[in-house]
Parts: C-alpha cells; sequence; structure tokens
C-alpha cells in the first residue's frame, strides 16, 4: 500500500502519531489526508474504509466508464473497469475526502524462457506503477533476487518465477537445459563474455587414469581465532615426513564439500588438502558468523587465518604451500596472497571473480541508499557487503605476488568474463591462462577432470 502523503508543514505531534497508527492498517484503505492514490487492477476490486462514512454519505466519481463504484456502510468498494485514473470523493459533514483510483492492467515481460545455466535475464513488471516482490519456485534451479527482478540459472531443471500485483500471480515458466555441472559455485553477477583474444592454453596431456599412490584420511578440522571458528575438513596422505599442501577456498554460496574429489585426488597424490566453509560465506556454512555480516575482506580474513593454521602445522612442508579457489574464492584468495607473498608457493584459481566489485557499483551505484539486508542468488547479505567494495579495483590490488598464479577459465563464462582472467595475467609478473574450450562457470565433469589434474601437474612443476 502507498504511504499516505504528509499533511501541511505544521502537524502537530498528535496528527504525526495517527497517522503512523493509520498506516498500519493494510487490509483496507483507511485515507485521512486530503487525497490519497490506490491501485486497482481491471476487473477487480479494492475496499476505501473512512471514519465516519455511513450508508448516507455522498460519493461521487469523475468516471464511472472506468470504476464501479459500490457504496456500503462506513466504506466504499470501488472495482475497476478500464484502464485509467479518476477521482472518487467522499463528503462528510462538509467536509470532503478526495481518493485517486489508478487502474491498471499488470503485464510480465516474459511468461516462459528457456535460461542457460550461469546467465542472468531481467524479469519485469509493465503497465503497473506497483513495486512487485519476486518470488522463485525453486531457487536451488532458479534464483531471483526478490526486489530487482533478476533471474539467474542455478542448475538444470524447470521452475517458475513470479509476483503477485492485487490479487493475481504473473509467472513466467523457466527452463535451465543441460546436463549437472561438476565443481562450481553460485557466482555473483553477469558480465558478457568478452571478444577479445584469448591467451593460448598450455600444451595438455591426456587425462590421468591413476588416482595416486597414497591411502588418505579424512578429518573434520577447525580453525579457531578468537570467537572466529573456522569448519574445515582435512585430507592428508598416510605416510611418514612432511607433506606439501593446497588449500581450497569456494566460491558465492558454496561450501567446503564443493571441492571433495579434488581434497581426494590431491591427497592420494601426496598432498595435504584442506578445505572449509568461509564464515557466513553460505546458509549451510559450519563455521560461525552469519551471512549478512560476509564481505569480500571477512572471507579475505579467512583465507589468511586458515593459511597460518595449515603453515605451522606438523606434517607440512613449509616451502611447499599452495593457495587454490574459485570465483569469489578465487578472488579473495588472489587478495590474501598478496599478503603471504614470501610463505605462498604458488596459487591456482578457477574462474576468480575480479568483477565482483564493478558489477555490484552497476547494480547499486548509491549503496547507502540500501536497506539493511538485501537478498541475492540464494544468500542474505548485509548492506556492508555492498558498501564495504564499493570504491575497491581488485586489479589495483594485485600483482605483488610474484610466484607462479595458474589460471583455469572457460570461453563462455557469462557470469566471470574471460577477459578478467586476462587482464590478471598481464598483472602478475609471472601468470599464465589455461583456457577450457565450451565451458562456463563452472566446469563440466569431464573439464572438471582435466582441470584439476592441470592443478596437479602446475603445483609439481613448481616444488
Amino acid at each position: 500500500m502507498e504511504k499516505i502523503q504528509n499533511r501541511p508543514k505544521l502537524l502537530t505531534m498528535i496528527g504525526i502519531l495517527a497517522l503512523l497508527v493509520l498506516s498500519v492498517v493494510i487490509p483496507q484503505y483507511h485515507a485521512e489526508a486530503a487525497t490519497k492514490t490506490i491501485y486497482v487492477t481491471k476487473g477487480e476490486s479494492v475496499k476505501i474504509s473512512v471514519k465516519g462514512a455511513t450508508k448516507k454519505t455522498k460519493w461521487s466519481c469523475s468516471n464511472k466508464k472506468r470504476v464501479q463504484v459500490k457504496r456500503g456502510k462506513g466504506k466504499v468498494t470501488v472495482k475497476g473497469k478500464k484502464k485509467g485514473t479518476v477521482t472518487i470523493k467522499s463528503k462528510i459533514r462538509k467536509k470532503t475526502k478526495r481518493y485517486k483510483i489508478v487502474v491498471e492492467t499488470p503485464k510480465i515481460n516474459k511468461k516462459s524462457l528457456t535460461l542457460e545455466m550461469g546467465k542472468i535475464v531481467q524479469l519485469k513488471m509493465t503497465q503497473t506503477k506497483r513495486k512487485p516482490k519476486w518470488k522463485s519456485s525453486n531457487s536451488d534451479i532458479v534464483y531471483v533476487s526478490s526486489r530487482t527482478g533478476k533471474v539467474a540459472a542455478v542448475e538444470p531443471g524447470t521452475a517458475d518465477v513470479y509476483t503477485v500485483i492485487g490479487k493475481k500471480k504473473y509467472i513466467c515458466k523457466i527452463t535451465v537445459p543441460g546436463d549437472a555441472k561438476g565443481t562450481t559455485d553460485n557466482p555473483v553477477n553477469n558480465t558478457p563474455a568478452a571478444d577479445t583474444p584469448v591467451v593460448s592454453p598450455p600444451s595438455v596431456n591426456p587425462p590421468s587414469q591413476d588416482t595416486g599412490k597414497y591411502e588418505i584420511t579424512e578429518k573434520v578440522t577447525y580453525v579457531t581465532k578468537g570467537d572466529k571458528k573456522i569448519y574445515g575438513k582435512l585430507y592428508a596422505p598416510v605416510g611418514t615426513g612432511d607433506f606439501p599442501a593446497i588449500i581450497l577456498a569456494h566460491g558465492f554460496n558454496g561450501i567446503a564439500d564443493d571441492f571433495v574429489n579434488e581434497c581426494r585426488y590431491y591427497a592420494k597424490n601426496g598432498y595435504i588438502a584442506y578445505a572449509y566453509d568461509f564464515c557466513g560465506g553460505s546458509g549451510r556454512s559450519r563455521s560461525t558468523g552469519k551471512t549478512t555480516d560476509m564481505t569480500i575482506f571477512t572471507e579475505k580474513q579467512d583465507v589468511l587465518d586458515v593459511f597460518d593454521f595449515i603453515y605451522n602445522m606438523d606434517g607440512v612442508d613449509k616451502e611447499r604451500v599452495y593457495l587454490f579457489g574459485g570465483s569469489q574464492g578465487g578472488l579473495v584468495t588472489a587478495l590474501a596472497a598478496e599478503e603471504r607473498v614470501e610463505q605462498v608457493k604458488a596459487m591456482a584459481l578457477y574462474f576468480p571473480a575480479f568483477n565482483i566489485p564493478n558489477d555490484w557499483r552497476n547494480m547499486y551505484p548509491n549503496p547507502e541508499n540500501l536497506g539493511a539486508t538485501i537478498d541475492f542468488w540464494g544468500l542474505t547479505l548485509g548492506k556492508e557487503f555492498v558498501v564495504s567494495m564499493h570504491e575497491f579495483d581488485p586489479f589495483e590490488n594485485i600483482g605483488s605476488f610474484n610466484k607462479n598464479v595458474y589460471i583455469l577459465h572457460g570461453d563462455k563464462d557469462n557470469i566471470v568474463a574471460l577477459s578478467n582472467s586476462q587482464k590478471a595475467v598481464d598483472i602478475y609478473p609471472n601468470a599464465s591462462l589455461r583456457v577450457m574450450p565450451g565451458e562456463g562457470h563452472g566446469f563440466t565433469p569431464a573439464s572438471g577432470k582435466i582441470a584439476m589434474e592441470e592443478v596437479l601437474k602446475f603445483m609439481e612443476q613448481n616444488k
């Protein structure tokens, strides 16, 4: 319901309190101001209640072709007949009250569509000034921002995205084609793929069928710092002596389990592998912290805390500790590496989301005007997530890491454009880019296996 317009400037405190009380009455429209705008959908009715009105109250309508007015005791029912605006007046004890009735014919801009995984489209309600609140019948398949109507395909399947205006539900039926992806996350925002030359990928041997020579152990291991407790799982080869280690950071709304295959594979090949849940990084996170407190900078600190823990752990070869991250996890891992240049041996990244701050700046150019929370891709974020990085440029904050960097990125990624990784490779003193043909934001199982083996090969070449 629209907010009641303010009276003249010299309202008394009693008048203000009266307005506050009236504003919480939702089922019917109680109007005490001189003029009030009421929206009604064609074919639907709304009731207007007026204090002091009776069956004998006189009502007038400026255009009876647009609305039908039915009087009752203390109220009037207005039914929309034709699109347009009319004025209704009531006269009670020589006082006239006016109501601006806007008859609308809302329409949704798309009733059905096929949306490829990782892509984003904009749903809109037209021919209405009322603000829709969007919902998805299955957020695991299709996520929609309740406020903006931006829709993202997350997993293959079908789902309805809908909103309710007045008494009617407006639905867009969405089909997400394709097979389930391999290791991936629910990333942040759509950036069109760039039509720029790609860096030639290094030669790749056929994927090895050897799963590794070590037996492994798997153990839940927490990293604690003050009141913070980071959940993680440690995968380790069975044997004596110190082993190299790799630390894996998941993406937006992901968890440690996203990298189970990678962790087991690296452990079987002689590496201690640790994957963890970012604090507030997901509604499923087993670490402490709220999603509304998470920012890319709190996640960067989590990377640093985890790195320090693994680096100083018994049985770890301190000369060979590697960082790894995917999407948003790739961004924060890259930022953390700048602060541990001397200790990190090398770094591997899957489609690192260096575009995140710029995308959010484009979506919310005035973040101070945001509400306390934002619902985005299945996660409730706090305002600080946007505000904290509004003036931040990742490309101006990387490059002092002079060790080897290996980035793997699909040339069909519509969430994080390939050009982001190309730019990063130009900034890093020692970086290479492996382009994954036909891959989007998240690799198919076949390409995921190749990528996993490529990272192992990269670490072996950087002992």
